[in-house]
């Protein structure tokens, strides 16, 4: 239901996303900064905003911008303006209740969670492990799938955008995006109405739980405070000791009450939401989003960079340094090194076919995507 003009502050969001509404809106911000000019991980990005005018950028998120514009839930705006200070105007908005999913689903999640909670590290079952945890993680990956999707088409030899419809005789038919904007057509919200019956799930259920896990991630980094190293999606790494005791307590509460916990092979429960502790690291180093590593109490090294085979990596790594004298690993991971053995491979697509030479006999190749071995080069980036 659309928020009347003259109720579009965000007073009246605020005041009724704490009724229990769920918002959504467009909202423009002036002067935009955060309050607190260290906090590391800015919530606005770059690639979520739009129209952005004379910004800074740390690692792709908004430090400080004279104008932006985005589309926020009741969610973002609640972090928003807890990191941010500046002026913000209402665009659009609009609201619904809050619920949760069906039963049904609630059942098929809980299902695929116990299984691959009782099969973790069981040896000879890996395979039906990893089964469990990629249908576990598909059930979101339905609800996230974009039901509004221009189409790519090749036509007389060039990529054509645009979507295939049915007429009013249902006979299949093909509109370009140039076509629909010369004769004043909408085509998205005609993609909308060809693809959303096609739609598994609901995609603001995807929009609405990316939201909410980030507000979990984001009290997780608060809880760290000033200790606060680094953070992936579902984990948080921090220097010292800091307790998540109350922050557990919720979280089992709720899963409690949703019946979302398992209980592993060693006869320990697992409680969804809950912040566990995994690992303790003598000395950690991040580079940027995605590429990170550290040194266990054992002096082991470990890496997380994506695109580079773990194992392979920090063997590679430990050599070098070995090699050239430095203390560990971590010394050797820097801006510019190259990864030869662990940089896995790289798709080449040859999209226009060739001719080549073999013994004497020229055969033609058509259009085909080569995979070849690749090095990855550590960028800051």
């Amino acid at each position: 239901r659309e928020i009347t003009k003259d109720a579009q502050t965000v007073d009246h969001i605020i005041k009724i996303a704490a009724k229990g509404k769920a918002v959504l809106a467009r909202i423009a911000i002036w002067n935009a900064e955060l309050q607190d000019s260290f906090w590391p991980v800015p919530y606005l990005s770059r690639d979520k905003c739009r129209n952005i005018y004379n910004a800074s950028y740390d690692n792709g998120r908004i430090v400080s911008a004279d104008y932006l514009e985005t589309t926020v839930t009741d969610v973002d705006l609640k972090i928003i303006l807890a990191e941010y200070k500046g002026s913000i105007e209402v665009i659009e908005a609009k609201f619904a209740d809050y619920g949760y999913i069906p039963e049904e689903i609630k059942a098929v999640i809980r299902d695929y969670f116990i299984r691959k909670t009782a099969l973790k590290g069981v040896s000879g079952e890996e395979i039906q492990y990893t089964k469990s945890k990629n249908k576990l993680n598909a059930i979101y990956g339905m609800s996230a799938q974009n039901p509004v999707k221009l189409e790519e088409a090749y036509m007389d030899g060039d990529y054509v955008t645009g979507i295939h419809y049915h007429d009013e005789y249902r006979n299949k038919c093909w509109m370009s995006e140039d076509a629909a904007e010369a004769d004043g057509i909408d085509i998205y919200a005609m993609a909308h109405e060809e693809n959303i019956e096609k739609s598994t799930m609901p995609y603001q259920w995807g929009v609405w739980v990316t939201a909410w896990a980030r507000d979990c991630l984001e009290r997780a980094i608060r809880n760290c405070g000033n200790d606060f190293l680094y953070c992936d999606t579902d984990s948080v790494y921090f220097y010292g000791d800091h307790s998540f005791k109350d922050y557990n307590r919720n979280a089992i509460k709720l899963s409690t009450s949703s019946r979302a916990f398992a209980t592993d092979r060693k006869g320990v429960t697992h409680y969804m939401g809950v912040m566990e502790e995994d690992k303790r690291m003598i000395s950690f180093k991040s580079m940027g989003a995605k590429k990170y590593a550290y040194i266990d109490p054992d002096g082991q090294l470990h890496i997380t960079i994506a695109g580079v085979n773990k194992a392979k990596g920090a063997a590679e790594l430990t050599a070098w340094a070995k090699d050239h004298g430095m203390k560990d690993g971590l010394d050797a991971m820097r801006e510019d090194f190259i990864f030869s053995d662990a940089g896995g491979t790289e798709s080449v697509y040859n999209d226009s076919g060739m001719t080549i030479n073999i013994e004497g006999r020229e055969v033609y190749v058509p259009s085909n995507v080569a995979i070849k071995e690749s090095t990855y080069k550590i960028g800051l980036a």
